[in-house]
């Protein structure tokens, strides 16, 4: 009613890169956390090795490297953005009336 399209296209665009911001960091926090206690405890792939005969050990320790969280949160805002894109645009091109029903 009283936006621009230009400012309902930024309107989207914010909304999207809030939430890929928000949902990456969330992420990154519960990754970086199990990540950490897997890298004392290890991941068991004993089970998995049964039938096989392979030069693997049965106890594999992940490793924490600080560019992958910080890729991860690029990473996600950046798509989140690129998602809000189309409906940004579809909703600038809309009429007040059309939008509300």
């Amino acid at each position: 009613m009283g936006m621009r399209p230009l400012e309902v296209v930024a309107l989207f665009l914010t909304e999207g890169f809030y939430l890929g911001f928000m949902g990456s960091f969330g992420g990154i926090i519960l990754g970086s956390v199990l990540t950490l206690i897997l890298e004392n405890v290890g991941i068991s792939v004993e089970g998995a090795l049964e039938n096989m005969t392979l030069p693997m050990a049965e106890v594999i320790y992940p490793r924490f490297y600080w560019g992958a969280p910080i890729l991860a949160l690029v990473f996600g805002t950046v798509v989140a953005m690129l998602a809000s894109l189309l409906p940004a645009y579809k909703a600038s091109k809309m009429l007040p009336r059309e939008a509300m029903l």
